[in-house]
């Protein structure tokens, strides 16, 4: 609706003024065009123009604090929702508390589907964005305010705040409000379904994250101050892990570092007292150079020994006759592992007393 008024004249209710003058078209015969421009108050008029808005204010001012909460939903879900890796959410049904579990439960069918679900709330949040900042453009009007207000607001409320909060809390945020996240991928789906497919085809269905071992050992080497574990079983499990990677040159004893005897030995008491005092069960015996291992001793071959007897050692090592085993220093632990069990099997079963040489570097026992 418009209406004129003189100059000076305040018009009732929100409105623009703009002013209007008369002009004449009087053209030279030597130029252009030109329009000239009568002066004087009496060619001049007020035009006031009322604003209207596209709905009631109180409406508005509703639909944008709607606008705004299904912003952050959209922005906290994206986040949330689409760090949540599908093979973590099978882990935690299996091995979660009972809250968990049912979260996940929830979740996981949803997620699976991950570049449906990522291409519904994306394009979710672009459309409220969207009719959020036409609303306050209506509202605070055209120009640096409206800009200012919509940003401050799409911001702290539907991006900051929301994003806060789902990234600590997203298996419970995303559990409690699937059935808005199933209800909008329903409502998107002639748009987003498509393009979920055309993704799928060209990135590949998603597994979600799988450890090797290395990424496997340096986890648990990171989350060591966090979690339960003690220092005994993480020792175990970084141990099994690096089976494969770990030679025997790793592990074993250098010769230097070992207790050995010479085979010349007499087991009278000085001989006997140092055996029994160096606390090892299974003594390297060796000719010449401790490089030239030729026999093995094991204490309890010396069971039914008098010291005051003097027995050779030849004598005793020779009766039990141990076998040697020789084995190269680069050798993986995994392969000796079952030759551990395989010796072990076939000489000892209820004792498994085996020692492996790493040629003339080290020994490796059970």
């Amino acid at each position: 609706m418009r209406r004129a008024c003189a100059a000076g004249q305040e018009l009732r209710g929100p409105g623009m003024l703009a002013a209007y003058g008369v002009a004449g078209l009087q053209p030279p015969p030597w130029a252009e065009t030109t329009w000239i421009y009568h002066d004087g108050e009496d060619t001049k008029m007020i035009v006031g123009e009322e604003k209207k808005f596209l709905l009631p204010f109180w409406l508005q001012v509703i639909f944008i604090s709607l606008l705004l909460c299904l912003s952050g939903m959209f922005s906290g879900l994206n986040l949330g929702l689409m760090a949540l890796d599908p093979m973590e959410l099978r882990i935690v049904q299996n091995c979660g508390t009972e809250k968990e579990k049912n979260y996940a439960k929830r979740i996981e069918p949803v997620r699976r589907q991950g570049n449906y679900l990522l291409c519904s709330l994306l394009l979710g949040n672009v459309l409220v964005n969207t009719t959020l900042t036409i609303l306050l453009d209506d509202i605070a009007g055209s120009g640096l305010v409206a800009v200012v207000v919509s940003t401050i607001g799409i911001v702290i409320f539907g991006e900051i705040v929301p994003q806060a909060i789902c990234s600590r809390h997203g298996l419970a945020v995303g559990a409690n409000t699937i059935f808005l996240t199933k209800f909008f991928m329903m409502m998107t789906f002639p748009a987003s379904y498509p393009v979920s497919k055309l993704l799928d085809c060209v990135l590949g269905q998603e597994i979600g994250t799988v450890y090797n071992r290395e990424k496997l050992l340096e986890m648990l080497r990171v989350t060591d101050p966090y979690n339960d574990l003690v220092k005994e079983e993480l020792n175990i499990i970084q141990g099994a892990l690096e089976l494969r990677t770990k030679t025997v040159e790793d592990v074993m004893t250098p010769l230097r570092d070992c207790f050995m005897i010479t085979g010349e030995a007499i087991l009278d008491f000085n001989t006997m007292s140092e055996i029994m005092e160096s606390g090892y069960t299974r003594i390297p015996v060796f000719e010449g150079e401790r490089s030239n291992i030729v026999d093995l001793l094991f204490v309890k071959d010396l069971a039914f020994v008098d010291p005051d007897d003097c027995t050779p050692l030849k004598t005793i090592t020779k009766f039990y006759n141990h076998p040697l085993h020789f084995v190269f220093n680069d050798t993986k632990l995994d392969a000796m592992l079952e030759e551990f069990k395989k010796e072990s099997t076939l000489e000892a079963p209820h004792l498994p007393d085996i020692i492996f040489l790493a040629r003339d570097r080290g020994l490796l026992t059970t």
